[in-house]
């Protein structure tokens, strides 16, 4: 038996060094964990805005494909219409003559029903050219109301095709998104 009595304090203070010891080491383990766990999500954070932005470009690449694509076909179907309204517009006079003018004038009620049309209100609502009715000779010629309607159908038809191109824009666009959720769902399941 030792009889040394500071031992019994040596021994204390050894198991107080050993339990400081036992807890620093296991808090800088749990720290050093947390670290490493922390920095794990941090990279896969980032590895999904990277993933997220490369879906993101793709889908634009889509989008802008049809929108491309699209506006190509529209800029080729408004050029053919031009050229042909303005090749109607150049043959007018082949087709209604001055001669054909003069043997055939066109009635005020004609005239007046076409500018109702176009304004889109009720013929009675266009006035007639002082003292004339409905069945008399008009001053406009049937080769000048040719050409009023050779260029309001060219316009009409051009707005047409721009309302055609958005519909099928939209129709693709939606194709191409009804699409993509799909693949979505397919991967959740």
């Amino acid at each position: 038996m030792n009889l040394n009595p500071y031992m019994v304090y040596i021994k204390i203070a050894g198991a107080a060094l050993l339990a400081i010891g036992i807890a620093w080491a296991s808090h800088w383990t749990t720290k050093t964990y947390y670290k490493l766990q922390i920095s794990e999500t941090e990279k896969q954070h980032a590895l999904q805005i990277i993933i997220a932005k490369d879906l993101a470009a793709e889908a634009q690449e889509a989008a802008d494909k049809i929108t491309y694509g699209v506006n190509a076909q529209a800029a080729e179907a408004r050029a053919r219409r031009l050229e042909i309204t303005i090749a109607n517009l150049q043959r007018i006079q082949s087709y209604v003559s001055p001669e054909t003018d003069r043997l055939f004038p066109l009635p005020c009620g004609f005239v007046r029903l076409h500018d109702a049309g176009a304004g889109g209100i009720s013929a009675a609502a266009v006035p007639l050219p002082a003292g004339k009715a409905d069945g008399d000779k008009c001053d406009v010629t049937a080769s000048s109301a040719a050409s009023i309607i050779q260029r309001n159908y060219g316009l009409a038809l051009d707005w047409k095709g721009e309302v055609d191109g958005w519909w099928k824009w939209y129709n693709q666009q939606k194709a191409n998104y009804d699409a993509h959720i799909a693949s979505l769902k397919k991967k959740e399941n």
